[in-house]
């Protein structure tokens, strides 16, 4: 569907503003530290033989920690108040999107439909709480980095790694995991406002159902492929595919010509060596021989910040 692509891609170009900049704060952050790092990693390779508590109990340490756990709450503090700002963006731009679809399913001009205003959208309240599951985990971030970093200092030495490996490690590791979740928590807020809002828009002009729709290409998971051209009530809430997840909502009206097995049908039409890379050879082979369908590639798991969401079944499962 042209229009939706078109919306899919203007909102994924806006949402990666923010995301550049999370990127670009980080690593100002991680800028800033690397001088305790360097200073620590010489400390370290300057000592014959150290125990981990003589490590642990260094200036040098003491600094690093200190330093990195001051820098990651004031990053988590800015991430926070970009989040709800974001929350707000996202859900305005899935509202127009919302209602640009429904004229086009409908025929309808957007003028002569129900325009719902952003405070309608009391779903995302839930995300954006001081005592929510989301912005406690944004602001335990910097005592979980720094646990990392300990563990990573502790092993190290216990294992006589050399300087260098160990610095390399908080580097790469116990820095680089607050940048991994800052940018699976934007983005998969991101699509969750935007979602909310289009199926607010549909809620308000009549709508009941939606139709699950997937971008379908080498990148796409399983779970999406299987639930491309599913329909949903709209009682059953937003489209929950995992973190990250790039699919989308279409307003269903009855006497709408739907296919519920695009998505088999897609994957089918795949050449088997695509069809592999997307399933893995063992459930690729346990597929073709029938023993099990093509629905049951999509399972449901319980997320402690976004609740009840998909993610491709394991074989086993």
């Amino acid at each position: 569907m042209e229009i939706l692509e078109q919306l899919l891609a203007q909102a994924e170009a806006e949402d990666n503003v923010l995301l550049q900049r999370v990127i670009s704060q980080y690593l100002a952050m991680v800028k800033r530290l690397q001088g305790r790092l360097d200073a620590f990693e010489v400390w370290l390779e300057g000592q014959d033989t150290l125990t981990t508590a003589e490590v642990l109990n260094s200036p040098l340490y003491k600094a690093l920690l200190e330093e990195y756990e001051a820098e990651m709450q004031d990053y988590s503090s800015w991430l926070a108040t970009e989040l709800r700002a974001e929350v707000t963006r996202s859900g305005e731009a899935g509202l127009i999107a919302g209602i640009t679809l429904l004229a086009a399913v409908t025929g309808e001009s957007t003028s002569a439909l129900t325009q719902v205003g952003f405070n309608a959208l009391d779903a995302l309240n839930v995300y954006l709480a001081n005592d929510g599951e989301l912005m406690k985990r944004i602001r335990g971030a910097a005592g979980f980095g720094a646990d990392t970093i300990k563990q990573i200092i502790i092993n190290g030495v216990g294992l006589g790694k050399n300087s260098a490996k160990i610095a390399n490690e908080i580097l790469e590791r116990g820095f680089g995991v607050g940048l991994t979740d800052a940018l699976r928590w934007t983005r998969t807020l991101q699509n969750y406002s935007y979602r909310w809002a289009n199926l607010a828009s549909y809620e308000a002009n009549g709508i009941t159902s939606w139709m699950w729709w997937a971008k379908l290409d080498d990148r796409t998971c399983a779970s999406c492929i299987s639930l491309h051209g599913q329909i949903f009530p709209i009682s059953d809430g937003v489209a929950n595919d995992h973190h990250n997840g790039r699919c989308a909502m279409l307003p269903y009206v009855e006497g709408m010509t739907v296919n519920v097995n695009a998505g088999r049908e897609w994957f089918d039409s795949q050449s088997e060596a695509v069809q592999k890379d997307i399933l893995g050879a063992g459930k690729w082979e346990a597929y073709q021989a029938g023993r099990f369908t093509f629905d049951k590639l999509s399972t449901t798991y319980n997320d402690e910040v976004f609740g009840v969401m998909r993610r491709e079944a394991t074989l086993k499962e």
